[in-house]
């Protein structure tokens, strides 16, 4: 875990939602490469990890996203949308233009067609947040959805596992806007210098995080940003024990939180 920080001075935890604690189950990205593959695409894994880190960064609030929703509206359930975000990816791997809109048309189609999931959280996200939540950390949840966290946050099983909540189009500020973190730590009072914010997308959890003056961990099991300059994590459960570990609490022990209620 290079570039990891002191972190006995942190005594808050903000949380990215999709792609950190919430996974789609099949993954979108793999089935999309297996239909394409199947209708005729050839990438090598390099190209597959150069269009991850191209997804994430449109989804970072990129000019093109932006370009994207002003021509078709809405990304949710649109269809339109999404054939050109499609025919973006495969045009981004240098596929002829002619072919990537005809790839792009029929594996959209396929996926809308075929295509489901279940929300998924990996098996070591609630004994982390537990923990951390016994250690006496404050923790927040923050995201770059549209709708208020609360529904899908209980769906999930996470209900009262955080201090506060905050969805960006709340309050109209995506990451890496550092607005957004910015409101969220001012709302649950705290200083955004004794924070770390752990998420999955390089430019927006890692840069927003940064802009607002927190401490971003990366969450990349795939090692698709080997370049970041900040702490790197492989998954939810190794975060939360060093940072426990670093604040002398046992995974499930006491910690600040146990040892202020009864003083």
């Amino acid at each position: 875990m290079e570039n990891k920080p002191l972190l006995d001075s942190y005594s808050n935890v903000f949380f990215d939602l999709d792609g950190t604690l919430r996974h789609s189950d099949p993954p979108a990205r793999d089935v999309f490469y297996q239909f394409a593959a199947e209708l005729g695409l050839e990438i090598t894994p390099e190209q597959r990890i150069e269009v991850e880190r191209w997804v994430n960064w449109y989804w970072a609030d990129s000019k093109e996203l932006l370009e994207d929703l002003d021509s078709f509206g809405p990304w949710r359930d649109n269809r339109d949308f999404w054939i050109n975000h499609a025919r973006r990816q495969f045009t981004q791997l240098g596929t002829e233009d002619a072919f990537a809109g005809e790839l792009a048309l029929a594996v959209t189609v396929r996926m809308w067609d075929t295509y489901e999931s279940e929300d998924c959280v990996p098996d070591d996200v609630i004994p982390t947040l537990t923990g951390l939540r016994q250690a006496g950390f404050k923790l927040g949840l923050v995201s770059n959805r549209s709708e208020p966290l609360d529904e899908i946050v209980e769906s999930l099983g996470l209900k009262d596992m955080f201090d506060l909540m905050l969805a960006a189009g709340e309050v109209g500020w995506y990451k890496p806007d550092p607005r957004l973190l910015l409101v969220a730590a001012e709302r649950l009072g705290v200083e955004p210098g004794e924070t770390l914010y752990l998420g999955d997308n390089f430019h927006a959890d890692v840069m927003g995080a940064s802009a607002a003056g927190m401490t971003p961990v990366l969450l990349d099991p795939r090692g698709l940003y080997p370049e970041a300059d900040c702490w790197v994590v492989p998954s939810v459960g190794a975060f939360g024990q060093e940072l426990l570990r670093s604040d002398g609490s046992e995974e499930s022990g006491l910690g600040r939180r146990d040892t202020e209620a009864s003083s």
